[in-house]
Order: structure tokens, then C-alpha cells, then sequence
């Protein structure tokens, strides 16, 4: 913004064009928690057609997610104070998101490669619940670690890049949760109840 300034730019036309980049975070960050829950339902019909609807099997799939999440929100906030500039916050945003719909393309492929796998684990191991629930768990974290710790990334980087003083805080951080809350929300149902129906899981 000091930039533009400079450059001869009026300072109504850089609040402008921050309050459109700003409007254009928030609702990035609206659909990347609707999107977040899509992936999440369809993943989760996804690997449980393969690991079997064994007791405790999507609560392990809803584990990792939620595990994985935490852990990029964690290694972001630790890493993200060192990054100054707000347009490369944006950028490594933009990667992020990018990483998560690639991984979203490929990762059905990745599911359907690990299916004779599991058949072996699952026949092998029908009368030992519990090592085969261990296998299990670590099988969803090889599958879904890489886009969950991408999507739990995001929040402290927009965090980083949306407050810009500290008495902003409350405020700004509460709306990038309130709207990624509502997105989910939003994701959940549309997915649950119409796109599921309307386009199956694959489509």
C-alpha cells in the first residue's frame, strides 16, 4: 500500500484497492471452508469404502483431518510472524489453496491404488481389531496428511495478512473463523444433501 502511495496513487484509490483485496481474502477464505467440507465428506465416503465400515473407522479418518488441520495452523503460526511483505502472505495463500485442489485430484487415484493393500491387511487381520485400526490410522495419515495441514495453514497466514494492528485482532481474526465456520457449514449441506445426490461422490 506504501507502494502505490508513492508511486503518485491517490490514498482513496489505495484504500479501494485494499478493500477489495480484502473483500476478495474474505470470500476466498468463505469458499475454502465450504470447499474444506466437501473434501472432508468425500474423502471420508472415499476411504472408508476401502479400509472397510469397521467401528471407530471414520472416526480415525475424522482424526487425522482434524490432527492435520491443527498441525498447519501450528507450523504456520510458528513460521508466519517472519513474512513482512502482505502480497507474499497472498502468494503463499494462493499455493496453499493451489497444493489443496491439485492433491484433490489426485488423491482418488491414491485411494484406489491402496485398495489391494487393505483387502490384504483387512483379511489378514478380521480377528485383531486393534492392530489393524493402528494400520489404519496410519494409512489415513499417509493419504491426507499433505492437504490437511495445507488447509489448517491458511487461517494463520490470512490471520497474519488481514490484522494489521494488534487492536484489529479480535475482531478481524473472529470474521476470518465466522465466515470459514459458515462456509463449513454451508459445504456440509450442500454436499450432504443436494451434490452427493445430484453428481455422486465422484463427480
Amino acid at each position: 500500500m506504501h507502494a502505490v502511495r508513492s508511486a503518485g496513487v491517490p490514498g482513496g484509490m489505495s484504500r479501494q484497492i485494499s478493500t477489495s483485496i480484502s473483500t476478495l481474502v474474505l470470500t476466498c477464505f468463505f469458499l475454502s471452508g465450504l470447499t474444506g467440507l466437501i473434501y472432508e465428506i468425500l474423502w471420508t465416503r472415499m476411504i472408508v469404502k476401502v479400509i472397510g465400515s469397521a467401528p471407530f473407522a471414520v472416526s480415525i479418518i475424522l482424526t487425522v483431518f482434524m490432527g492435520g488441520l491443527g498441525l498447519g495452523s501450528f507450523l504456520a503460526s510458528r513460521t508466519i510472524d517472519r513474512i513482512k511483505t502482505p502480497s507474499r502472505l497472498l502468494r503463499i495463500y494462493a499455493l496453499l489453496e493451489l497444493a489443496i485442489g491439485f492433491y484433490g485430484i489426485i488423491l482418488p487415484g491414491l485411494i484406489i491404488l491402496s485398495k489391494p493393500l487393505y483387502s490384504f491387511l483387512y483379511n489378514e487381520l478380521f480377528h485383531y481389531f486393534l492392530i489393524y485400526s493402528v494400520f489404519t490410522l496410519f494409512g489415513c495419515i499417509v493419504l491426507l496428511i499433505i492437504p490437511v495441514v495445507c488447509m489448517g495453514a491458511t487461517l494463520p497466514i490470512l490471520c497474519r495478512f488481514y490484522v494489521e494492528q494488534l487492536g484489529h485482532l479480535g475482531t478481524r481474526a473472529g470474521l476470518l473463523y465466522a465466515l470459514n465456520t459458515i462456509g463449513a457449514a454451508a459445504g456440509s449441506l450442500l454436499c450432504g444433501f443436494w451434490l452427493i445426490t445430484l453428481f455422486g461422490v465422484w463427480g
